[in-house]
């Protein structure tokens, strides 16, 4: 925590090849068809698509990060639903706006996880609308912020845990979104340098002693018990909406 913040700077603006864009199309392409066939699956065949998706597609999801997390980020289907509305144009956000949208990130991931337990571990119907629902959050975000800046790099509640986990990537490859980068986000995207977005997310105070003072600091040092919480509760009806969230 103790190293100087370098600055936000540009990436490289030499295009991928036509091999490393074909890869990365197919990658997108798939990762739009899994998410259509698993919100079609929660409506015909709930129970059948609710275990798949909780213990096959989901689990999957955290591994990648610790391998590099830009790969997951770039075929998420919904950083492509973020970026169709627009690429250069729109706002940025700088300052309080991004730490207020980082914020809005994490308490949506603290409500989204317990809520499994209440809810969407055994509603089909109920995960398929909170689906669709953050698609057209990403989407709609889209006409407002620029490129990745109104979702993916601000309120995406995926975004902590991709920060977290990826902060030394075990290979490294280009981000195939961002070529070249636009600055839709003023400091710490994780495209541009995996290590320094969790200490830009904290700003000055990583550099202190008062870094779990900061909404991400107090995120890292809880998500452990965080995890080990959700885990050992089971799964309650709506009627027990306290339970999840109290524990």
């Amino acid at each position: 925590m103790s190293k100087k913040l370098k600055p936000h700077h540009q990436t490289s603006a030499v295009p991928l090849s036509s091999f490393e864009s074909a890869t990365w199309r197919i990658g997108q392409w798939i990762a739009f068809c899994v998410t259509l066939i698993v919100v079609a699956g929660l409506f015909v065949s709930p129970e059948l698509t609710l275990t798949i998706t909780w213990y096959a597609v989901v689990p999957l999801l955290p591994a990648s990060f610790l391998i590099n997390a830009g790969m997951w980020r770039g075929i998420c289907p919904l950083a492509s639903a973020n970026m169709v509305p627009n690429r250069d144009r729109g706002a940025v956000l700088t300052g309080k706006w991004l730490q207020r949208a980082s914020a809005l990130g994490l308490i949506l991931l603290m409500i989204l996880v317990p809520l499994r337990r209440l809810l969407l571990n055994q509603d089909g119907t109920a995960l398929a609308i909170v689906l669709l629902g953050i698609v057209v959050l990403a989407f709609g975000s889209g006409f407002v912020i620029q490129a990745k800046g109104g979702f993916c790099n601000s309120i995406c509640p995926v975004l902590p845990v991709e920060k977290l986990y990826g902060q030394s990537p075990l290979i490294g490859f280009r981000n195939p979104r961002c070529i070249p980068c636009t600055h839709c986000t003023s400091k710490g995207c994780l495209d541009i340098d995996p290590g320094l977005s969790v200490r830009n997310a904290m700003g000055a105070s990583s550099n202190a002693n008062d870094w779990l003072k900061t909404p991400f600091g107090i995120f890292a040092a809880a998500f452990p018990g965080f995890i080990f919480g959700y885990f050992s509760v089971e799964d309650v009806p709506l009627s027990e909406a306290f339970y999840p969230y109290m524990e």
